[in-house]
């Protein structure tokens, strides 16, 4: 019967997809993020010498790049792309289904494809970051059916994506009955594993090492990102000031130049502080109840976007499956008129992320409108207090009904 429901939802999922696909094709192109991963796995596939690879990303990522570039035949780069974003998600589907049941598994789609509704097809699959949404959500998923092993795998996968989701380990752990701790841990094994020998076969020890060499020079050199919460107020303090700021690009992102150089460490030190308090309240509070993982991983990375100095667009895909589904899980399980002003809020803060990027981008970076200032301000304080609405939405919700 299992097999039988999957492969029902299989068929759903890929009439559903294909469809999409089909219909947003010519908008399918080398563009924007997708050149700079063909670009790295070129360098790569040609032979470049270690030393002078230039990849920014983590070597997980990079390796994914070199194996669709070195195996896509006739195929163009961006066309094998958009079609393994659909295929992950139609394997995160037939995974759920078979865990649980045809009705979680189609939930579970619809607050994937609600990512591409609210955060726009551009950034859907036009960046890997739809991937650390969904091991995000499997995270989730597999803690809640207490399969720890598969959780601890998907957290740590994507961690070694995106590097960020490693600030939620010790959540996971907390998270988790101390009983089935030992689970966790293997799960972290299983997934470290996968993460290291992938780019070990796919790129050779010399460019996995210069990978890991490249990107800790990169993110240790980053300034402030235009987008963030932080730039974003100095930009609108310089606009009524009547200083027009200085924006640049440099290592990978448009950053705010001349925001001061005091501001990264007050950042850094604003991060690591929060961080720190909520696993000081996060452990005391697993003392007394189980922790809920879905709201407090929500509240974790929310915090840490609101924080950063760094805040791109599709980083948001990170949280909106996710958040989409806890916020039906929260409809179901508690009421609609207590969680809806969370559901409002980010369903807000999605849409304003989208005028931004990709429709009014030029405002922002070139033409330094006061409209498109205020939107950003305006969203980045609804990512504030996100992380209220979310901590007070009431009990927890452990598992699927």
């Amino acid at each position: 019967m299992k097999s039988l429901r999957a492969a029902a939802i299989c068929v759903i999922v890929c009439v559903g997809i294909i469809t999409i696909y089909v219909w947003n094709k010519s908008t399918i192109s080398l563009i924007n993020d997708l050149r700079l991963y063909q670009a790295s796995a070129v360098q790569i596939i040609n032979g470049i010498a270690p030393a002078s690879l230039k990849a920014e990303y983590p070597p997980l990522a990079t390796a994914i790049f070199v194996a669709i570039e070195r195996w896509r035949g006739i195929f163009s780069f961006a066309t094998i792309w958009s079609m393994g974003i659909l295929l992950a998600i139609a394997a995160a589907t037939v995974y759920i289904a078979i865990q649980k049941n045809l009705t979680v598994a189609a939930v579970c789609l619809a607050s994937i494809f609600c990512a591409l509704l609210l955060l726009h097809f551009e950034l859907f699959f036009g960046r890997f970051d739809i991937y650390v949404g969904m091991l995000l959500l499997l995270s989730w998923f597999s803690w809640s059916e207490k399969r720890f092993t598969a959780s601890a795998v998907f957290l740590i996968l994507a961690g070694f994506l995106k590097i960020v989701p490693f600030a939620a380990i010790p959540l996971l752990i907390l998270a988790t009955p101390v009983a089935s701790r030992r689970e966790i841990w293997k799960g972290f094994a299983i997934g470290a594993a996968i993460a290291c020998v992938l780019p070990l076969l796919l790129m050779g020890f010399a460019n996995t090492f210069a990978n890991i060499q490249f990107v800790w020079m990169y993110h240790t050199h980053r300034g402030i990102q235009v987008e963030s919460t932080w730039s974003g107020i100095n930009l609108l303090i310089r606009y009524f000031g009547d200083n027009d700021p200085l924006i640049s690009y440099l290592y990978g992102s448009l950053e705010n130049v001349e925001i001061g150089r005091f501001m990264k460490p007050l950042a850094l030190a604003t991060l690591l502080i929060g961080t720190t308090a909520f696993y000081v309240f996060a452990f005391f509070k697993s003392k007394k109840l189980p922790l809920d993982y879905a709201r407090y991983l929500l509240i974790l990375m929310l915090w840490l976007l609101a924080t950063s100095t760094v805040l791109s667009p599709q980083y948001f895909l990170w949280i909106a499956p996710l958040a989409v589904l806890f916020c039906i899980q929260a409809f179901q399980r508690i009421s609609i008129v207590r969680f809806l002003p969370a559901a409002v809020v980010f369903v807000a803060l999605c849409l304003l992320t989208q005028w931004i990027y990709p429709f009014h981008y030029d405002e922002l970076i070139k033409e330094h409108t006061l409209t498109a200032f205020l939107i950003l301000n305006a969203r980045n304080v609804l990512v504030v207090l996100m992380i209220p609405l979310v901590f007070f939405s009431g009990k927890k919700i452990e598992a699927f009904e």
